[in-house]
């Protein structure tokens, strides 16, 4: 009996157990069923927590919770409380809406009530807890790994990834699972599993869509050719139709169409070259051609003429297609004179090519071999046969594959045989007699020796009296040539090509008016067309300079004081009080009785008579003063700097017993101005060029004075002052193009507006006045170097220059508040900078030409550099 109550007691808290797991499941999704106060929720989780089972999981939840509402029901009709509880909890598990199971369960506990509650205590409601958590998360596990192999045979091996990282989740974050339990183990494996199957599944899933990728664009491919062969045929038929009515203009623009689908169709091909002769010879066509043409010309020269070049060269395309035609001007060339027989000759010793080697061959056994090889007679002069055997024998001789010719020519470096075609035959002579036949040719050298002449600036300067000497000074120097002169050029041939053949031999070098008449044979040619060539490299260089002027200044001017002075009978300016006016001649005489001043000469400022405060007192006599806070020289205005001029002026009178007048002036002023002169100039290498941009400007220099009839008559003297900058260069291009030495002298002369002038007299007559110009000067005279296309600072010049004054009355105007009435402050600052910056750039006319030129017929040439 104890054994089969302690089995009744383990079954009762098992069933109770499962009850708790159920009733602490998550809620159903459908709503909660209420329960009473002293009664625990039943609800379970669902048959599928996640919300992600698949058909088959469903079923069988599903077949699992009728099994156990069958089972629960037939306990429950033999009065097996415990079992039908157990039956009924694990249906409400599997399907928490379950209204059958529940209202099982619910009769159950009420018959079953006082044993559960004391299995409960019993056996603690901690431990419970605990076991009812443990087990239901372990439900929760073990459904997540089924849902995760039923996705796994199914191949759906992400959402089984998914599960198995589900039920790790549980397992990794749950306290009641150890580090050993088999559920992680089996977990571990599963997702394992799961993630190696995955990556194959997805590399087969790739290699299927790269298979069905690439017979997809297999496929493509093959409709492309076949859409390209219908469409080269369908032009080509238009073609035909449109060459047919002599429309040959479409005719070329089909058969065009097929060649861009197809480029190498030689159906294509050959209509193409039939319907463009066809074209051609229409003069309809041509006409309109030409019509065309004038259309395209006029409106680029619109265009031109509203846009201004900025580029330093500019090929006009129509017009250097014809230009680019043009062959410079040959001679006769000396290889052009030989006979057949000569030509033949040589031409077989140029395509003889082979391996020379010889290990020891006299002179004669290699003239025999060359002979046989090339079927050319070999003959060794009786020079050659009286030079030393030894040096004329080729001693381990081995050359890789070349011509016979080239062959002939290292062996004469080595042995000094020479060698000369001459009566049909090769002849082996000492250098001496290596002289072959001569050939009279001209060279033309005009761009190599001929100079430029230079054009050097204006010589900027403020003439003086008596000084004429003209403003563009003549170069009065000989034109540098381009390259050597003519007495050099011969040198040069002469020391560098065929050494010591020109003196005593048949070899002759003549000038005359830039071509080179020279007398020579076919070799010395060679070499005197190759140094030409070579010098003609620095021959038209041209540079292009640009200059900056930069003129930076900053300029500021203040200056406020006040005035008690002027206090006077102003008739002609206004009745500003009495004061003075009903007295003659009396005044404020510091600076002498006011009698003794002369109106036709005025004192300087401050020597006036007026006072600036005035009193009446009667018989007792006047009381004036005087306020005036000037200063001895004018404040800015220097270097062209800012003036005080303008400003607030505030003159204040007071009429009373007392009269006063205040004189206020208020002034501030502030500059900054940037200006640029950019002259840009193109010059021809190693010439000196100017460009200038001056302003004349005529003022009155001086008088002649002619008497007559006892009167002076001033007769004025015109003379010229220029404005403006000059840019003076000449420039030498290096060797290897990359630096430019620069022989620089740019000017710049500023005029000074309005001109001042200064009144004199002549003793009789009315005075005359003379102008006197004001000219600042900026010039520099150096020699630099620069790279092509930079940039270099030429100098500069900085001019600072500060000017406080101040005027007031002693004591007062130091005195807080009162100084501002008694004084008088004003400052004055320059800044001013000027920068001269110089850019040069190499001009080469091969690298301005065009790479492709259109023709008037369409065709596009291509030049190559």
């Amino acid at each position: 009996m104890i054994k089969v109550q302690t089995l009744s007691l383990r079954g009762l808290c098992i069933a109770t157990l499962l009850v708790f797991a159920a009733c602490s499941g998550a809620p159903s999704t459908e709503g909660d069923t209420p329960t009473g106060p002293s009664q625990p929720s039943t609800t379970a989780p669902r048959a599928n927590p996640q919300g992600q089972g698949q058909g088959v999981s469903h079923e069988r939840n599903l077949q699992l919770v009728s099994d156990a509402v069958n089972k629960a029901r037939r306990s429950l009709e033999l009065r097996l409380f415990e079992d039908a509880q157990r039956e009924a909890a694990f249906a409400l598990e599997l399907d928490n809406g379950n209204e059958e199971a529940r209202r099982i369960l619910n009769q159950c506990n009420e018959v079953l009530g006082d044993k559960v509650a004391r299995a409960i205590n019993q056996e603690g409601d901690a431990v419970l807890r605990n076991r009812i958590a443990a087990e239901r998360e372990r439900a929760l596990v073990r459904n997540e790994l089924q849902l995760g192999n039923a996705n796994f045979d199914l191949g759906a091996f992400g959402r089984a990834i998914e599960n198995y990282e589900k039920a790790l989740a549980y397992l990794n974050f749950s306290q009641h699972f150890p580090p050993n339990d088999p559920l992680r183990k089996e977990a571990e494996e599963r997702l394992d599993s799961a993630t190696k199957a995955k990556a194959e599944a997805d590399k087969a899933q790739g290699r299927s869509l790269q298979a069905a990728s690439q017979a997809d664009l297999d496929r493509e491919a093959r409709d492309l050719a076949a859409a390209k062969a219908t469409m080269v045929e369908r032009y080509l038929q238009d073609a035909n139709v449109k060459f047919q009515s002599g429309d040959y203009k479409e005719a070329v623009d089909r058969v065009q169409q097929a060649l861009l689908q197809d480029p190498t169709n030689p159906t294509a091909l050959a209509l193409r070259d039939l319907a463009d002769r066809a074209r051609h010879e229409t003069s309809l066509e041509l006409h309109r051609e030409r019509w065309k043409q004038d259309w395209i010309t006029t409106f680029n020269e619109l265009q031109q003429s509203n846009l201004p070049q900025t580029d330093v060269v500019k090929f006009d395309p129509a017009r250097w297609a014809e230009v680019s035609q043009r062959a410079p001007a040959t001679y006769t060339q000396p290889s052009e004179l030989d006979t057949p027989e000569v030509k033949q000759i040589q031409k077989k010793l140029d395509e003889t090519v082979l391996e020379h080697n010889f290990s020891s061959a006299t002179v004669d056994a290699w003239a025999h071999y060359y002979s046989s090889v090339t079927s050319v007679t070999f003959f060794v002069m009786d020079d050659v046969k009286a030079m030393a055997p030894e040096s004329t024998t080729l001693n381990d001789f081995k050359l890789p594959r070349m011509s016979v010719t080239q062959a002939l020519k290292v062996i004469q470096s080595q042995t000094g045989v020479a060698w000369r075609i001459k009566n049909g035959m090769v002849q082996l002579v000492s250098p001496a007699n290596a002289i072959g036949t001569l050939y009279l040719s001209r060279h033309r050298v005009a761009d190599l020796v001929l100079g430029v002449k230079g054009h050097p600036g204006p010589e900027l300067k403020l003439a003086s009296p008596g000084d004429d000497s003209p403003l563009f000074p003549e170069d009065t120097t000989d034109p540098v040539p381009s390259v050597v002169d003519d007495g050099r050029l011969r040198e040069l041939i002469q020391s560098t090509v065929a050494e010591g053949k020109w003196e005593n031999n048949p070899f002759s070098l003549n000038y005359q008016a830039g071509v080179l008449l020279i007398r020579a044979d076919a070799e010395t040619h060679e070499k005197v067309a190759r140094l030409l060539n070579d010098l003609r490299r620095h021959v038209g260089i041209q540079v292009d300079v640009e200059a900056r002027f930069l003129k930076v200044e900053d300029n500021f001017l203040e200056d406020v004081g006040i005035d008690l002075r002027g206090l006077g009978n102003q008739a002609s300016q206004g009745q500003a009080g009495q004061g003075l006016g009903a007295r003659p001649n009396v005044g404020f005489d510091d600076f002498g009785p006011k009698q003794q001043q002369n109106a036709a000469t005025p004192g300087t400022v401050g020597t006036g008579t007026e006072p600036g405060v005035f009193f009446d007192n009667g018989r007792d006599g006047d009381v004036m003063g005087r306020v005036e806070n000037l200063y001895d020289q004018t404040l800015g205005g220097h270097n062209g700097s800012l003036t005080n001029n303008g400003g607030l002026a505030l003159q204040y009178a007071y009429l009373g017993d007392t009269e006063y007048e205040i004189i206020l002036r208020a002034v501030a002023k502030q500059e900054r101005s940037e200006q640029i002169d950019a002259p840009r100039l193109l010059i021809y290498n190693n010439t000196r060029a100017s460009m200038s941009f001056l302003r004349s400007i005529a003022y009155i220099r001086d008088f002649d004075v002619e008497i007559a009839q006892a009167a002076a008559v001033a007769n004025p003297i015109i003379g010229t002052v220029h404005d403006g900058v000059a840019l003076d260069v000449r420039p030498v291009v290096d060797a290897d193009l990359r630096f430019i030495t620069l022989e620089l002298r740019p000017t710049l002369m500023t005029l000074s507006l309005p001109i001042p002038t200064f009144t004199t007299t002549l003793g009789v007559g009315q005075p005359i006045s003379i102008q006197l110009p004001n000219v600042t000067l900026q010039r520099v005279r150096t020699t630099v170097t620069m790279p092509d296309g930079g940039t270099m600072m030429l100098g500069g010049m900085k001019l600072v220059e500060k000017q406080v004054l101040t005027s007031g009355v002693p004591v007062l105007k130091d005195l807080p508040g009162l100084s501002f009435l008694f004084s008088r402050k004003g400052s004055s600052t320059l800044n001013r900078k000027i920068l001269i910056l110089i850019r040069a750039k190499i001009i080469l006319m091969e690298e301005q030409e065009p790479t492709n030129i259109s023709l008037p017929d369409g065709t596009v040439l291509t030049s190559s550099r």
